[in-house]
């Protein structure tokens, strides 16, 4: 450790705290929150700098969607400057006795956001139908990892087909 520094609080620890795991493209790290807000930390140029939040939280049908389980929920195909979100609906984000039980849900789907936009530009559903964590692969046909315990069903990350399946 060279130095060290104090910043002033950048997200609501009790009403909105952070997923522990996070996501890099370049100098940036991104953090979701656990009610689907995401927050942005630039650390380029030896200093910290906190970007604007932008919410990705949405309502359908299906429920209220928000960042899915505590696992690795986010990845980033840099050249490409997407954002992929493991999402799960949840009835309520209302807090249940013991704490907050909402984010412990496992992805049902994969949102794709523009880095730069922070638009959806797409959507798909897990074909096996749930997920604890994704991960994307950084070549120029990049491929998108969703793994739950004994499996990982690989998708094209630009079209969200799967590809293939591993298991044991």
């Amino acid at each position: 450790e060279k130095a060290r520094q104090r910043h002033p609080g950048f997200f609501d620890a009790e009403g909105d705290p952070l997923h522990a795991t996070g996501a890099r493209s370049g100098d940036v790290w991104y953090f979701a929150s656990v009610r689907g807000v995401m927050h942005a930390v630039d650390t380029s140029g030896g200093q910290i700098r906190f970007l604007e939040p932008w919410s990705f939280q949405a309502s359908d049908d299906a429920g209220i969607w928000i960042p899915a389980s505590p696992s690795q929920h986010l990845a980033i195909h840099s050249a490409s400057g997407r954002i992929f979100a493991l999402m799960a609906a949840v009835p309520d984000l209302e807090p249940k006795p013991g704490g907050y039980a909402f984010h412990r849900e496992t992805g049902t789907e994969v949102w794709v956001f523009d880095e730069q936009s922070h638009e959806r530009v797409d959507r798909f559903k897990l074909e096996r139908g749930y997920a604890g964590a994704i991960a994307v692969s950084q070549d120029s046909e990049p491929l998108l990892y969703a793994t739950a315990f004994k499996y990982a069903d690989i998708y094209d990350a630009r079209t969200g087909v799967r590809s293939r399946v591993l298991s044991d």
